[in-house]
């Protein structure tokens, strides 16, 4: 079974993504030449690259990962959203204005992923989580809701999740924030993707 994890690059005022370090790590784990990583740029035209990687690669199972600065669990993301709106910019100095992903398309998609399974599977590894149902309207939310509507009628399984800031983070922005060890939720992703019930 192919597997492709996509993470993105740092942003904002982050040195250091623990998106992409729990990524890598959980690549590291499965060590199988089955498994494929990217790391998407933080802009509004990523999912083009994605695209191209899900052509490539012909996967069975999809893994985003992402951070969600001021979380302390992480967050099984159950709905793609089709809207983009962030008073951040992109790393292209790109600002979204409330509008549409696609304006020919529906609301929402969802993952065919049993995220309750999911989250369960993850507490009973130690590591707090939730299921989440808004990904935001930022960049992980426009590449989550891009690549459930692409794959809505394909039978390739996608998944989302939101990663809490790592101690470095909390270092690097010098701020009192809730953090969790990339490592540890990277293991406990491995062990369930290991189990391959998704």
């Amino acid at each position: 079974m192919n597997i492709l994890i996509y993470s993105f690059e740092e942003f904002s005022n982050l040195k250091t993504n623990p998106a992409c370090e729990v990524g890598k790590e959980i690549s590291k784990l499965l060590n199988s030449n089955k498994v494929f990583l990217i790391r998407l740029s933080v802009t509004y035209n990523c999912w083009g690259l994605l695209k191209r990687k899900i052509l490539e690669v012909k996967p069975d199972f999809i893994l985003g990962i992402g951070v969600a600065i001021g979380i302390n669990r992480v967050k099984i993301e159950k709905i793609g959203l089709n809207y983009k709106y962030a008073e951040i910019l992109d790393n292209k100095g790109t600002r979204t204005t409330f509008e549409k992903i696609n304006n020919s398309k529906r609301l929402a998609y969802e993952t065919k992923v049993n995220v309750l399974n999911f989250v369960n599977q993850l507490k009973e590894r130690g590591i707090p989580s939730e299921i989440s149902f808004h990904a935001g309207t930022y960049i992980c939310n426009y590449v989550y809701y891009s690549c459930l509507e692409y794959l809505s009628n394909k039978n390739i399984k996608s998944l989302f999740i939101h990663v809490p800031a790592s101690p470095n983070n909390a270092i690097e922005l010098n701020k009192n924030i809730p953090t969790f060890p990339p490592f540890l939720i990277a293991k406990g992703i491995f062990q369930i993707l290991n189990k391959m019930k998704i």
